[in-house]
């Protein structure tokens, strides 16, 4: 697919939807253009389109991440542009949507990422004593295998 139009040159909008040669649609943000030397594009906010077909003969689209686990909008992902066969400016309805879902995958990331923190950090707030108390629980449990180092059976050691 030649570029040269749009390499090198700022695009009225920095979004595109493109036809992989593998048959997916994506629509992406474009943060950089590749070149010659550099055969890669780099995108960020990659959403794949999926169309339904309903039994009512009504056509359904939805936008998914197009990687798995990259629904961070900051994170960038490249693009092989040999692997582009098709490339458009989105269509205004299609914009609108993938806006929407955009703006809910970023609310559910940040959630995400703060009880990701919040469970992370659970037993640094917890004091010497009470983790003990914790891990002495645990260790009663007749198919635990943790060792309770704080009560130890001196007459059952080697």
């Amino acid at each position: 697919m030649n570029n040269s139009t749009t390499r090198g040159t700022k695009l009225k909008s920095d979004y595109r939807q493109f036809k992989l040669a593998n048959g997916e649609e994506i629509l992406c943000e474009v943060m950089q253009w590749g070149d010659e030397e550099v055969a890669a594009i780099v995108v960020r906010k990659a959403m794949k389109i999926y169309q339904v077909d309903r039994l009512d003969g009504y056509r359904m689209y939805t936008l998914r991440p197009w990687m798995i686990y990259s629904e961070d909008p900051s994170q960038l992902m490249t693009i092989n542009d040999h692997m582009i066969i098709g490339e458009t400016t989105p269509a205004k309805p299609l914009m609108k949507q993938y806006q929407i879902c955009i703006q809910d995958f970023k609310k559910n990331y940040e959630k995400e990422e703060k009880q990701t923190a919040d469970d992370n950090n659970w037993a640094q707030n917890l004091t010497d004593e009470q983790l003990g108390q914790m891990i002495r629980e645990i260790s009663k449990d007749s198919d635990s295998n943790v060792i309770d180092l704080f009560s130890v059976d001196k007459s059952k050691m080697h």
